[in-house]
């Protein structure tokens, strides 16, 4: 599939990594290894997922510490740039569901409490109410109703408007008629 091409892909890994030096050597969370156990959608402790994954891996092993470490060595945008595969994928190679030839695509707005930190305050902004001050964001997604896809995620500063975040969704995703072999309801 386009998405096992990509994760395994020597250009992919390059644009994902944080620097150059990042995912160079063998070890055990390699590139692909560590892109594949996230996308694998933890509902477990962390350790627990861990020793579940490494059962089926020809590996030791792997502690917290040791994904925590190699996860910061990746790029949040090699997610954005996976689901804009996995979308184009999906309405190329697939019989989807329309309504009138039309996708039906709605978004929705939140809001997502933040770690605390400096950093994460000083760029996603805080809630305050009369008692504390939260780090906090605003979220947004667009979603293929009929076919339960995400097609796009944002997360801006907690003062940003939904109005131009929505305006940012039709921005990033594919508004084209979409391709024949579709099931119209």
């Amino acid at each position: 599939s386009n998405i096992q091409a990509t994760i395994m892909s020597e250009e992919f890994k390059i644009r994902s990594r944080k620097h150059a030096q990042d995912f160079t050597r063998s070890c055990l969370l390699t590139f692909p290894i560590l892109v594949a156990f996230i996308l694998n959608l933890i509902r477990r402790s962390l350790q627990v997922e861990l020793n579940a994954f490494t059962k089926i891996l020809p590996s030791r092993p792997i502690s917290k510490q040791t994904f925590s470490i190699a996860r910061l060595k990746l790029q949040p945008e090699a997610f954005i740039e996976l689901n804009k595969t996995l979308v184009r994928e999906f309405y190329t190679d697939n019989i989807f569901k329309t309504f009138f030839n039309k996708r039906i695509i709605a978004i929705d707005g939140s809001t997502l409490q933040l770690l605390e930190g400096e950093e994460i305050a000083a760029k996603y902004g805080v809630c305050v109410n009369q008692f504390i001050s939260v780090p906090m964001s605003r979220v947004s997604y667009a979603y293929d109703v009929l076919n339960s896809l995400t097609l796009d995620a944002i997360i801006e500063p907690f003062d940003a408007a939904e109005r131009s975040m929505a305006v940012q969704h039709v921005r990033n995703i594919d508004l084209s008629s979409p391709p024949k072999g579709i099931q119209d309801l």
